[in-house]
């Protein structure tokens, strides 16, 4: 058997909503091969995919502004 178990075909996509807000969504495929079916015990015709989505909020809840200017 072969030490190769697949292939995995990724796609991501990211749109920047605002400053503090971001969005993202993947899709996945896993091409399997003759030898993780036998590790697996499954059929590697089989459909592999997923798909995903994320929301990213990073809010500035503190913000200091530091004045380093010297006053004589």
């Amino acid at each position: 058997m072969s030490n190769h178990l697949g292939t995995e075909l990724d796609v991501v996509f990211t749109y920047k909503w605002t400053k503090d807000v971001s969005f993202n969504a993947g899709y996945s495929q896993c091409f399997a091969t003759a030898t993780i079916e036998v590790l697996k015990t499954g059929n590697r015709d089989n459909s592999n995919n997923w798909a995903w989505l994320m929301v990213t909020v990073k809010p500035s809840l503190f913000k200091t502004k530091i004045n380093h200017s010297k006053t004589n």
